[in-house]
């Protein structure tokens, strides 16, 4: 591509029922995709958008996962965002070997 992907991401719960009984591929919609998508639009590139409702699944809950809020469709959620630039970080080799 000769470019860096840039990514965000929206997350939410809720159940999803197929319309046929246990066929995941008869899905077409359900408002928990649609909201997890307009988390996703709202979202700042690199970040990962949590609804409330996910959030509330997680020990601490949204405070653990950031300070930046978005709402879409009445939604409200985190905004998580790493800390450093990925080439800043430096990763220890495979092999578990100190460098």
């Amino acid at each position: 591509l000769g470019k860096p992907i840039q990514l965000r991401i929206g997350v939410h719960s809720g159940s999803v029922v197929a319309p046929t009984a246990g066929d995941v591929t008869s899905i077409n919609f359900a408002s928990v995709i649609d909201i997890a998508a307009h988390l996703q639009k709202e979202c700042p590139t690199g970040g990962i958008a949590v609804s409330d409702a996910c959030a509330s699944g997680i020990h601490g809950g949204v405070k653990t996962i950031g300070t930046g809020r978005v709402r879409a469709h009445d939604i409200e959620a985190t905004i998580w965002q790493r800390k450093a630039s990925l080439d800043a970080i430096k990763l220890a080799p495979a092999d578990g070997a100190i460098a």
